[in-house]
């Protein structure tokens, strides 16, 4: 009887899958939102006190992405250091950045903290798929989904406070304030739920009610010194057409997405529109965003994964749709609707295509896979504004450079069609280290 009582108990208690997810929803929000978000507002401040040009400041954003390359080893690096371990690392080095800007003066000292800041959020950002990987199956998508919304959620409610700070604190007490509570708010608990690495190693199945989860993943687990696994791991996803399918439609998606995203509010200026309303409108992205994760994690959780991408790339090309309207026709409705798409479009990006990388290639190849992904999402991010920009130099318009970026998105649409409605593409094995 005390045992029926016990495991009823048990039962009615939230998986701890879940806090898991909220802990790294909090850790999303300061890494992102501190790091990202909020830092963009320390460019004016910064451009007045050291008379340095706009370009160079706004590189001091762009730096934060030029650790990417530290994305392909993944596989390795979660080995060597194991998740948690790799994660708190993360925390720490973004937290100690941030800090350590109070005494910088000079540019070069400010473009290596924020190179260093990057590192610390690609050793978090590897970590965190693959965590959740180790928690869910059938409910991943929308475990993915909640921790993203996070970071998006982190740029609404930060921003705002940050720019609060620089206005009666000044922009380098503001700094050590972001660094501080990166600390206290994603360290401490992060430390907590990650002591335990997987449901299976607590006796639980995964999502807390489905079949047992498989056995660990050697290449994050075990720890095992075989230099040649990981290596022929990724040999073989380069091999797989199906891998080579979704890293070719990545990249050309996040052309659109970083090209679009960078200028967005240069298109609406040129627009005519006033300054105060595309601000408003434009700063709602970040939370449409949020809630299009968390719309993209309920859809892929339960419709067909074919559906959830013509959904994706629809509100992708509705939101270029609508930016291509307003060079012709301004319109607050028009910007409306641009924000609510592109929005839940960008903040639906992570979830998509992390989960597609799971279903179609499979647990044992998840860690190389996604570290690859990653790789070529951030290296796109810093080159699509770039290519975008330079378009437009040599155009005089945006109406050329948008029309560029939707024709575009045709290809990866076609591609990641083509990934998810043939069976032969569904998965690969995963080979096994040489003895």
């Amino acid at each position: 009887m005390r045992r029926a009582v016990q495991s009823f108990s048990d039962q009615r208690k939230l998986f701890r899958g879940w806090w898991v997810v909220a802990v790294l929803f909090l850790g999303g929000f300061m890494m992102y939102g501190a790091g990202l978000y909020s830092f963009v507002l320390f460019v004016t401040p910064l451009s007045k006190e050291f008379d340095w040009s706009r370009a160079a400041t706004g590189g001091l954003v762009s730096a934060f992405w030029i650790s990417a390359p530290l994305a392909l080893f993944a596989g390795p690096l979660l080995q060597r250091f194991g998740i948690k371990r790799t994660a708190l690392a993360g925390i720490v080095i973004e937290a100690l950045c941030l800090m350590a800007l109070v005494f910088a003066s000079q540019l070069w000292q400010m473009y290596l903290l924020r190179a260093l800041a990057g590192l610390g959020k690609v050793l978090y950002a590897i970590t965190l798929p693959v965590t959740l990987s180790k928690w869910f199956s059938k409910h991943f998508g929308i475990a993915v989904a909640v921790m993203y919304a996070g970071w998006h959620i982190g740029g609404l409610v930060l921003a705002p406070l940050t720019g609060g700070l620089i206005e009666h604190l000044g922009w380098r007490t503001t700094s050590f304030v972001l660094g501080a509570a990166l600390l206290l708010i994603a360290l401490i608990p992060t430390y907590w739920a990650l002591r335990v690495p997987s449901a299976d190693s607590i006796g639980l199945p995964l999502d807390g009610i489905d079949k047992p989860s498989p056995a660990p993943d050697p290449l994050v687990e075990a720890k095992s010194t075989e230099p040649s696994n990981h290596r022929d791991v990724v040999r073989t996803l380069l091999a797989q057409r199906s891998f080579q399918f979704i890293m070719v439609a990545t990249a050309l998606y996040f052309v659109t997405y970083g090209g679009v995203l960078a200028h967005q509010a240069a298109v609406v200026e040129d627009a005519g529109i006033s300054s105060r309303i595309a601000s408003i409108l434009l700063g709602s992205t970040a939370g449409f965003a949020a809630l299009g994760a968390l719309f993209t994690g309920w859809l892929i959780d339960r419709w067909p994964l074919i559906y959830t991408t013509i959904v994706q790339y629809s509100l992708m090309a509705a939101g270029v749709i609508c930016l291509l309207l307003i060079m012709h026709t301004p319109s607050v409705g028009l910007l409306s609707v641009h924000a609510l798409t592109f929005g839940v479009a960008v903040g639906g990006s992570e979830v998509y295509w992390i989960t597609l990388l799971r279903r179609r290639l499979g647990d044992g190849n998840f860690t190389q896979s996604w570290g690859i992904y990653y790789f070529i999402e951030l290296a796109v991010l810093v080159i699509a504004p770039i290519g975008a920009g330079l378009l437009y130099d040599l155009t005089g318009n945006y109406t050329v450079t948008l029309a560029s970026e939707l024709a575009l998105l045709a290809v990866p649409f076609c591609l990641s069609l083509l990934v998810v409605t043939r069976n032969r593409f569904t998965s690969i094995p995963t080979p096994v280290g040489r003895a």
